[in-house]
């Protein structure tokens, strides 16, 4: 759920809140598939987040 959070306020040029959720997604969920850790990646770099 918070990549699809991160993904929408990213669509909704939220880019701050989008990284955030991002980033707690990464912190929470360190054993995450690999598919869902590559479209996070993704977003991150998409967003610009660091």
């Amino acid at each position: 759920m918070l990549f699809k959070l991160g993904s929408s306020f990213g669509q909704l040029n939220m880019k701050p809140e989008a990284c955030k959720a991002l980033d707690m997604l990464f912190r929470d969920q360190p054993n995450m598939p690999e598919r869902v850790r590559r479209a996070a990646l993704a977003e991150k770099q998409k967003d610009g987040c660091k």
